[in-house]
């Protein structure tokens, strides 16, 4: 029996195997390095999202907060407003009844005495001019302090 001899062809057919056999490894490795490059990046891309998110997060968050006590200044200014009113009204009412209150009387004590000093004044009573002289001064001077105290 004689031994075959490989064929020329079979030969060439090995070193294409071969060499298809580098190309190929060498094209996956060029792609392995690529895929690793895009997971690399991708990795990169999915991190910086999750620092964005995170600082989205913050500030919504940070945002919530201030409304909320924006809001609470807001209730506190309007009531403190209101609070204001309230007491504003009800001091102009009292100064208004005090007004009224206290000069009424005042202005016939004045006006009483002044007709008292005017009736003396025809018949000459000493005592009478005096103390009709002192009412009148005294109103006068009440009435001057009641108007300086409810002008303010």
């Amino acid at each position: 029996m004689t031994q075959r001899q490989p064929s020329l062809d079979y030969q060439l057919s090995v070193e294409q195997l071969v060499l298809l056999r580098k190309q190929s490894a060498a094209a996956f490795a060029a792609t392995m390095a690529i895929l690793f490059y895009l997971i690399f990046k991708i990795h990169n891309l999915v991190v910086s999202l999750a620092v964005l998110a995170h600082t989205h997060y913050e500030h919504i968050k940070d945002s919530i907060e201030l409304r909320a006590e924006n809001k609470n200044l807001l209730k506190d200014v309007t009531d403190a407003l209101k609070k204001e009113e309230t007491e504003s009204k009800a001091k102009s009412n009292f100064l208004a009844n005090m007004s009224h209150e206290l000069r009424t009387p005042l202005n016939t004590i004045i006006g009483y005495s002044e007709i008292i000093h005017d009736d003396v004044n025809d018949k000459n009573p000493e005592s009478i001019i005096d103390n009709a002289n002192k009412i009148t001064a005294a109103g006068k001077h009440l009435l001057s302090l009641i108007n300086d105290v409810l002008d303010l």
